[in-house]
């Protein structure tokens, strides 16, 4: 099991956070997303025999949130 915090930089509020959590949450390989509005990041823990990192950045991008750095 793998974590990795991601920088969000257009996540700007609650709704954001929801959204992010759901969508992330609901991708096949990830076992935790978990947003930070004021620090703008979210950590998610995914099994590497399930998904890839890549997978996880194109999620991001096709709900809008493009990952930063």
């Amino acid at each position: 099991m793998n974590s990795t915090k991601f920088h969000i930089p257009n996540m700007s509020c609650n709704h954001c956070v929801m959204r992010i959590e759901k969508e992330m949450g609901n991708l096949d390989g990830i076992e935790f997303a978990k947003a930070n509005l004021s620090q703008k990041t979210v950590e998610i823990k995914w099994d590497e025999s399930a998904v890839d990192v890549e997978k996880i950045k194109a999620q991001f991008e096709e709900i809008g949130y493009p990952i930063s750095g």
